[in-house]
């Protein structure tokens, strides 16, 4: 697996540039404005980021040529998945060391601060437990609609979000805090986890 890892870091790097500006241009926009938009938006490019080198792969036709390589399918799958956790997590560090420096956080009126960072995350990993098993059952061809309806779905769920910001707050600092950060934590795993077996399920029976 840490040769795919390799092969997809050299990618990122040759490939997803655009995708790596795009975040620095909305953590700057996050620090110098007041909407939790900017916040989310630089961990859903990361995140989508995984789906971007699945069309790369199959305009390359890599995919058929991994058939013939000493690993399993499944450890394909897996690794695109322990990618995006990793991705996600890197940025959602990152931005919450920048945002809590320079206070960006704690002006967009959403709070506690721990419960709006799980909370990034949360949203930052969602379009990629969705998008992930459709692209290895259908390809990134066949799969670009679900694509686009998770960056619109997304889209909208960010514009309720700051619209609502003070009823977001009055809830997160009302609720227990230990029940709600357990529950924003519980929530993605399982969901990450049943895309990663529906993915796996997926490929398998996919022919190439």
């Amino acid at each position: 697996m840490s040769a795919l890892l390799l092969k997809d870091l050299y990618m990122i790097k040759r490939d997803c540039r655009g995708n790596v500006i795009l975040c620095l241009v909305f953590a700057v926009a996050g620090i110098a404005g007041n909407s939790i938009f900017f916040a989310i938006w630089p961990l859903l490019f990361c995140a989508l980021i995984p789906s971007t080198l699945l069309g790369l792969e199959e305009q390359a036709g890599w995919q058929a040529y991994a058939d013939t390589m000493p690993w399993s399918r499944k450890t394909v799958v897996t690794e695109k998945y322990v990618l995006t956790l990793s991705l996600s997590v890197c940025v959602t560090a990152v931005l919450t060391v920048v945002y809590a420096l320079t206070g960006a956080l704690g002006r967009t009126g959403i709070g506690p601060g721990d419960l709006l960072i799980v909370g990034i995350f949360v949203l930052g990993m969602l379009p990629a437990s969705f998008m992930l098993p459709v692209t290895f059952k259908f390809g990134m061809v066949k799969g670009r609609t679900a694509y686009m309806v998770c960056l619109m779905v997304m889209g909208a769920l960010l514009g309720i979000l700051s619209s609502l910001s003070g009823e977001v707050t009055d809830f997160l600092t009302a609720g227990p805090q230990t029940l709600l950060l357990a529950l924003l934590i519980a929530i993605p795993t399982v969901l990450f986890a049943a895309s990663w077996v529906l993915a796996v399920k997926f490929y398998e029976a996919r022919e190439l």
